[in-house]
């Protein structure tokens, strides 16, 4: 499932440790002197253990063994926030203090055009011990375990188209859209640029790729995560005044009925607010907020809005077990504004 676009993350040698597993397994019976009944017991267990393996490699956790169907689950969200600058400096140490299992970013992680030469000042000045493999100049992750996920944005784009962000994101493999599973949730990150080569448009190689992941997906929760969101109020742009606004949905690149195709939420950026909505009886949320220069200012509410705010920098903290997602909006003053619990 893998190619020059996108990917299944999957753990190289998993079809050998399913079959060594049993023999190894059998050979320590034998070699204790075990009845059969001893070595039948051990047997069914040593089946459930490759059972999950197997389990876990096909959906694409990142560790063997890992039981996607229980472990609880914290993790920051935000994008917009590719600068050295002090805001995404505040948002950084936000997110380092409430200490997320992983990282997911809503996209535009390099500005102000996706260059070589600002990346890793961009990205790794702030978050380096969260993403494996990791070359850069700053402090390297403790562990081999990638907990940094990234989207792609429109920024990242403008330079060499993406190949920057390619290189620099080694475990992509050089994957403009992916999925992965983290405890009971499984994410789908998506290209929603007009350049994307697969189309975002729904009869496109990316979009009918997203349909088929939800549909065979076994996670309790699916979350689509892409840059452009489908949804959004009016919006101006400082500091120029109303001559430079967003108007309602202005944005909207990916539009298909999500919650149709089995998407629990939806998470996007590009739009340096934070607002949520409730389209179709699951939340899209805008978490646009983490560190960019502007922070834009609402002019006219959209109607699936349920809440809005831009008057701080922050990120949105979810929390997931296999009962229920909670969603916290939490600015660099450690203020909590918004809070969603989604119950099965």
């Amino acid at each position: 499932m893998l190619n020059d676009n996108r990917f299944s993350r999957k753990e190289d040698g998993a079809l050998m440790l399913v079959s060594v597993l049993p023999l190894i397994s059998l050979s320590n019976s034998f070699a204790l002197g075990l009845s059969a009944e001893e070595i039948f017991s051990s047997g069914v267990r040593m089946m459930r253990k490759i059972i999950n393996i197997a389990f876990v490699v096909t959906i694409g956790v990142f560790q063997f063994g890992f039981d996607a169907s229980s472990a609880p689950i914290k993790f920051a969200a935000f994008g917009d926030y590719g600068e050295n600058s002090n805001a995404s400096v505040r948002v950084a140490s936000l997110v380092k203090s409430q200490n997320p299992d992983f990282i997911v970013t809503t996209g535009d992680n390099n500005y102000p055009c996706g260059a070589r030469e600002t990346i890793d000042d961009n990205v790794g000045s702030h978050y380096s011990t969260y993403i494996y493999p990791y070359s850069g100049k700053y402090e390297k992750p403790v562990g081999e375990e990638n907990r940094f996920f990234p989207c792609i944005g429109n920024h990242d784009l403008d330079s060499e188209d993406g190949e920057p962000y390619l290189d620099y994101f080694q475990f992509l493999k050089r994957a403009r859209y992916y999925d992965f599973v983290k405890g009971s949730v499984h994410f789908f990150m998506l290209s929603s640029d007009q350049r994307e080569p697969d189309g975002i448009e729904p009869d496109s190689k990316q979009l009918l790729w997203l349909k088929e992941g939800l549909h065979q997906s076994s996670s309790p929760w699916k979350i689509v995560v892409f840059h452009h969101p489908p949804y959004s109020s009016e919006i101006m742009v400082p500091p120029v005044e109303k001559q430079n606004f967003y108007t309602k949905n202005r944005e909207r690149r990916i539009f298909v009925p999500l919650a149709e195709w089995g998407a629990s939420a939806v998470l996007s950026g590009h739009i340096h607010v934070y607002e949520r909505f409730d389209v179709g009886g699951i939340p899209y949320i805008i978490s646009g907020l983490g560190g960019g220069q502007y922070r834009y200012e609402f002019i006219d509410k959209s109607p699936e809005s349920e809440f809005r705010f831009s008057e701080e920098h922050g990120a949105l903290f979810v929390e997931a077990d296999e009962k229920s997602l909670q969603f916290k909006f939490m600015t660099v003053s450690k203020k909590v504004v918004d809070n969603l619990e989604v119950r099965k």
